[in-house]
């Protein structure tokens, strides 16, 4: 088996486990079809969609702070290049 159908199992299994955990934790709801082949629909429950929109607010902060946390990792970058380890 090729390299790359490798990482391609591997990227199914670990979206299908994420899937799995959403669900679980109840942020999706799965509905399966009983076709050939396999079909699966995902949804976002009535959480989903409040825990999705405080995710989406908390990315479009990060994205406008992202000047700002790039200029303080850039000033902390040389003291802590001199900074011993430990």
């Amino acid at each position: 088996m090729s390299l790359a159908i490798r990482r391609l199992l591997s990227l199914c299994r670990c979206v299908a486990c994420g899937a799995k955990r959403l669900e679980s934790d109840g942020l999706v709801h799965r509905k399966s079809y009983e076709t050939v082949p396999p079909h699966v629909e995902y949804s976002l429950t009535p959480l989903g969609r409040t825990v999705g929109k405080r995710v989406e607010a908390l990315a479009d902060c990060i994205e406008t702070s992202l000047p700002d946390i790039m200029d303080a990792r850039r000033l902390s970058e040389p003291a802590a290049a001199g900074s011993p380890v430990g």
